[in-house]
Parts: C-alpha cells; structure tokens; sequence
C-alpha cells in the first residue's frame, strides 16, 4: 500500500475511533500545541476541559489546526492520519454540550479511577470548559505494506473497526505471557484505545 490517502468514510472511522487529538493554537506572537480528549460528535470534534492558555488562544483566535491519528494503536510503520483545519469555539449552554459530554464519559469509561479522580477534581477546582472545533478542511492518509494487504492492514483496521482494540488487546496479553511465562487469558473482544491524559 505504502502511501494511500483516505475516503471521506475512512476519516469519518479515524475520526470516531480515536480519542486523542492534537491541536494547534495561534495568538499575536504564541503558538501553542495540546494533546486533548475528544468526541467526534454530528460532524465536530467536541471535549471537556478547564479554563488556561488553550481556551484564552482559542477565544483570541478561534482559527485552529488539528491532528488525529491511530499510531498508540498501530505502532509507527502501520497507521491512518487524519488533519484538518476549523475554528473552535466555547459551547456555554448545557443543552448543547449535555449530549457530548455524555458521549465523551462513555468513551472514556476505561479510565482507572485515579485519573477519574483527578479529573474530577480539576473540574471542581478550576470549572469545565465546553469546546467544539467544527472543520473547515479535513484529508487523512494511511501508511501500510506495499504489495497484497497482511492482515490486519491499516485499512482492515478502518473497515473493521474492532481491530483497533482487538490489536491492542493482543499486545497486551502478549506481554503479559512474556512476563508470566503463561499463555495469557482469553478474553471476550471488546473495543477500545489506550489514551493519554489531557
């Protein structure tokens, strides 16, 4: 495959898949570039944060890029890459944010509870800052063999997207039986991404 660009679809997967996104600010003479917690919410890109040089940038300028890609997953020679460009935006209203907020717990209902707790405690401390960055241009690409697809190709993983988790699941389970000297456990399938803190 080596290099191959992204179908609307394909974005659309990356996009609803991962977590974590990458976003660039821009004011007067700053710039500034922040790993964050995201849904892909009706066409969006939406999280929760707290007020700080992010939020004072986006509301100076609200003209961002961004960056989402599936390589925590993947590793560095196999993954999909999705950037774009959009102008975020501070959503106040609880009516409006309610839903994806609601959708964003769920996404990250694998987090321990030490960092739910502090979390919760940031939010407690400093308040909970609604975003939404709505895209204005977006492309992705994939990185993957050249030659007949191995399975499970970067693609497979975009069509099939069980195999996100699936994948790191077995890495998981492989270390562990490396560590143990024991087969690791089998385990029922379920879906899921290892994410950084926000």
């Amino acid at each position: 495959m080596g290099f191959a660009d992204l179908t609307p679809d394909q974005v659309d997967l990356v996009l609803e898949k991962e977590r974590i996104v990458r976003i660039a600010f821009h004011a007067g003479d700053e710039h500034f570039l922040v790993p964050v917690f995201y849904t892909w919410f009706e066409g969006a890109l939406c999280g929760l944060t707290t007020p700080g040089r992010k939020t004072r940038l986006g509301e100076a300028n609200p003209a961002v890029a961004f960056q989402v890609d599936s390589s925590v997953v993947t590793g560095p020679w196999e993954w999909a890459s999705v950037s774009g460009q959009g102008r975020w935006e501070h959503v106040a209203d609880p009516l409006q944010f309610g839903p994806f907020a609601v959708q964003l717990q769920a996404r990250l209902k694998d987090a321990p509870e030490w960092a739910a707790a502090l979390l919760q405690e940031r939010f407690d401390r400093l308040g909970m800052y609604a975003w939404r960055i709505t895209p204005t241009a977006l492309s992705g690409r994939a990185h993957g063999p050249d030659g007949p697809p191995r399975p499970p190709s970067i693609l497979d993983q975009l069509a099939v997207r069980e195999l996100f988790g699936s994948r790191e699941r077995q890495v998981r389970e492989q270390r562990f039986a490396g560590h143990t000297g024991n087969a690791a456990p089998r385990r029922e399938r379920c879906p899921g991404t290892r994410a950084r803190g926000s």
